[in-house]
């Protein structure tokens, strides 16, 4: 339908000496000082107040999709703030979706297995992120309730040339819908792989045909513009 469901919060630092700093530069930082605590607890107190500031201002209703991190996941308290946020900005649990990657899964934590236990009894949504580039992720999906899985963008920028590649993509679009899992494809970037993914069952696309990162105050003119070129290409139908 060409509509948006879903926004992912990433992290961007604008230095004043060093221009745009990446989550690549950040993130191990923040793990190796312990600061990850913090700078994780308010990107989810963030997301949802935007969240909610775009409900109130009539822009959508969306889920907000947040990383999390093994350090994280390991603290106890990030079930409390991930309540409080949804609870704070008065949002349904439903519109909060956690992404984890299996290296979260592979450390057999017992506190995070527990903290993911109880967020998504909660309602919080659980998405598996990079599906298919690490190891046991049948296994994963056996054992761990997820919601959603997402299919890494390097199978997706060869799907039209490469024959392995398009087949691994049909199987895992399959696997999850014969499991009842939304799948969300990364990194689709031309109308071709879109047309593909739409033919092969995959309703749900993220990447830079839909749009480019941008700052939240723009998006409300993002959406307008969306809608206003969407009426007008029915306009043209009719």
């Amino acid at each position: 339908t060409n509509a948006i469901v879903s926004w992912e919060a990433l992290l961007r630092w604008e230095h004043p000496l060093l221009g745009q700093v990446s989550p690549e530069r950040i993130i191990p930082v923040a793990e190796e000082t312990g600061l990850i605590h913090q700078l994780g607890n308010w990107v989810i107190q963030t997301a949802c107040r935007q969240a909610r500031s775009w409900q109130d201002e009539g822009v959508g209703s969306f889920r907000i999709s947040v990383n999390v991190s093994p350090s994280q996941l390991d603290n106890p308290a990030l079930e409390e703030v991930v309540i409080q946020a949804i609870e704070h900005n008065r949002l349904s649990p439903k519109q909060l979706e956690l992404e984890i990657t299996e290296s979260i899964l592979m450390t057999h934590s017992p506190v995070a297995m527990k903290t993911l236990d109880a967020l998504r009894r909660y309602g919080v949504l659980l998405t598996l992120d990079d599906f298919g580039t690490g190891y046991s992720s049948l296994t994963y999906l056996k054992t761990l309730s997820v919601d959603r899985v997402k299919i890494d963008r390097s199978f997706i920028s060869n799907i039209l040339n490469d024959k392995i590649d398009a087949s691994i993509v049909q199987a895992v679009v399959n696997l999850a819908n014969n499991l009842a899992l939304g799948v969300v494809a990364e990194g689709v970037e031309t109308q071709e792989q879109h047309s593909f993914l739409e033919a092969n069952g995959c309703m749900e696309m993220q990447g830079f045909l839909m749009g480019h990162p941008m700052p939240p105050e723009i998006i409300p003119t993002y959406i307008a513009a969306l809608k206003s070129a969407a009426r007008a290409a029915n306009q043209l139908t009719d």
